[in-house]
């Protein structure tokens, strides 16, 4: 009988250390996200390494979740990983659709419409970049704005719809982003094209 005690014992300390186990994670997780935020302008490959060590992404909220597809997206793309799949993407995509705030939203679509302009699905691409032109109408981080806008005067540039595509160039330019804001998103190969066309006549 004693032992039964002993036994019974021992499985509730189990079971309390293993929930505090989890909680401490969850918490690791939670602040793992805080940083990897605030990387991902600056240093996107710290962003990368702080979010990958997110031991169970699948036990985080639903929140954080959704956070973390984003995030981790967001990472991998601008460090040049190759994302050979929009499934990460879409886990943001679809909570984001209908929650969260419009800077997550317009992110969550703009990275889609990338790995999927990666993977050659082009028609699908420009249809999540414009899905994230609508949504990014309420954002106020310009920078947001610019990444939308450079995409899709690339995508038309692609397929020779070149007025189209000079006019969310413009939309880009007119931002007038600062050289900060430059250097953050590391889009510093675009500046001597706005600086072309800064100069070109209006029409």
């Amino acid at each position: 009988m004693m032992r039964k005690y002993l036994f019974i014992g021992w499985a509730v300390w189990m079971v309390v250390i293993l929930g505090i186990i989890s909680s401490c994670s969850q918490d690791k997780g939670t602040s793992r996200l805080a940083w990897g935020k605030y990387y991902l302008w600056s240093a996107p490959d710290s962003s990368y390494r702080i979010l990958n060590a997110i031991p169970f992404p699948d036990k985080l909220s639903v929140e954080e979740q959704a956070c973390y597809a984003l995030l981790m997206t967001q990472a991998m793309y601008r460090c040049g990983h190759k994302i050979s799949s929009d499934s990460l993407i879409n886990i943001a995509v679809q909570y984001y659709s209908s929650q969260g705030n419009a800077d997550d939203k317009a992110s969550a679509l703009l990275y889609k419409g990338y790995i999927l302009e990666d993977l050659g699905q082009d028609n699908e691409a420009l249809y999540a970049y414009k899905q994230a032109e609508e949504a990014v109408k309420t954002v106020k981080d310009l920078r947001i704005h610019f990444l939308i806008y450079t995409a899709l005067g690339n995508i038309n540039g692609r397929y020779a719809h070149y007025e189209h595509s000079l006019s969310y160039y413009r939309k880009a330019l007119d931002l007038n982003l600062s050289v900060p804001a430059w250097n953050a998103m590391g889009e510093n190969i675009y500046l001597p094209l706005f600086i072309w066309l800064r100069e070109l006549p209006v029409q």
